[in-house]
């Protein structure tokens, strides 16, 4: 049994326990009754496995083999796979039941959708599928030259025109679409272009949180955001959570630092990645947020580079930029939880003496 629970998130054969299940009803049958409702592909609701204040949910079509005829899940604080993963990660949120096997998951299943009985639910889902690489054919154009505003933007940072442009990071006035025609337009608004090699991630601060980044960047090693400028003969990095974040960093350091960010805290690292941080750095410092999201995905990562067969008495630490919290709005909320907002509330000289202790402490 648990060697075919190991195997939960591979390809599902049609003789095989989850298979036969899926015969009698589907995937989507599944999302859609214990979400109540039904969910559009890539749509962002509240998350159903953990206390959420921000759409950070989703379902969508894999395109890789061996997830082929499923529809798979993905929460922003780092969880991920099938249906039937969703079904025992939600069992436990919402009913405090430990579903230890993939048979206690279709039993629970159906149980719960009456699959056994003359009216098993069944909803068939006809909307047609947005393509998950949908970003890929878009293209930007640039201002000319960096705007007053825009600068400012990233003054209130401590970040330079020349740091800017180094890491080729520009102001963005219009998205195109693959004929080249406009369509969307942000003259007046403060929206960024993060180039990596030959593609973009946009950056619009002040959009609600699912909407701030649009994001082209494949999950190949080479994409992972500031790995171009890391190739110098120091044996020291830091992986923080955003590209904003190594801005600050560079801006606040004498010496120039290895830093990469992966594309969300809940980034799976392969080994590609695990392999080339563990040859090249003897230290490697995670700051990630202080928050449900943030220490569990750095504890994650920090188990994940220990226990890795390429592991070499790598030096690995986690630290956290701050664990003040304060009472806001009846919420205990973390003011200055990443190195941006630390910059933000406390200005220059704060910020330089807190990352000399983050990276030397």
């Amino acid at each position: 049994m648990g060697s075919l629970f190991s195997k939960i998130n591979n390809l599902i054969s049609e003789d095989s326990p989850m298979g036969q299940l899926l015969q009698k009803t589907n995937d989507y049958s599944i999302y859609s009754f214990f979400l109540q409702r039904k969910i559009k592909m890539h749509e962002l609701i509240l998350s159903p496995l953990r206390r959420d204040n921000k759409p950070t949910f989703n379902i969508y079509p894999p395109k890789t083999p061996r997830w082929k005829g499923q529809l798979l899940f993905k929460d922003y604080n780092g969880e991920s796979g099938n249906v039937f993963k969703f079904v025992k990660l939600f069992a436990f949120h919402n009913y405090n039941i430990h579903l230890k096997t993939i048979y206690d998951i279709i039993t629970f299943i159906e149980d719960k959708l009456k699959l056994n009985t003359n009216n098993p639910v069944k909803i068939e889902f006809k909307e047609t599928e947005i393509k998950e690489n949908y970003a890929k054919n878009y293209g930007i154009k640039h201002f000319e030259k960096w705007q007053d505003y825009h600068l400012e933007y990233w003054k209130n940072y401590g970040v330079s025109e020349k740091l800017l442009n180094y890491y080729r990071i520009y102001p963005v006035k219009y998205l195109l679409n693959s004929q080249g025609k406009i369509i969307k337009n942000f003259e007046y608004t403060n929206t960024f272009a993060y180039w990596i090699h030959d593609k973009f991630k946009l950056y619009q601060p002040y959009e609600e949180n699912f909407k701030k980044f649009f994001n082209q960047c494949p999950k190949e090693i080479k994409y992972i955001q500031g790995i171009e400028y890391c190739f110098g003969p120091k044996k020291e990095i830091i992986i923080t959570k955003s590209m904003k974040d190594i801005m600050v960093f560079q801006a606040h350091t004498k010496e120039w630092e290895n830093i990469i960010a992966p594309h969300g805290e809940g980034y799976n690292m392969k080994d590609e990645l695990i392999y080339w941080l563990l040859q090249n750095f003897k230290k490697i410092t995670i700051i990630f947020d202080f928050d449900y999201t943030g220490v569990k995905a750095a504890n994650k990562l920090r188990k994940q580079l220990i226990k890795s067969r390429f592991y070499n008495n790598n030096f690995i630490k986690v630290k956290f930029v701050s664990i003040n919290r304060i009472l806001k709005r009846g919420k205990m909320e973390i003011p200055d939880k990443d190195i941006s907002d630390f910059r933000l509330v406390h200005g220059e000289e704060k910020t330089k003496i807190l990352i000399n202790c983050l990276l030397n402490g």
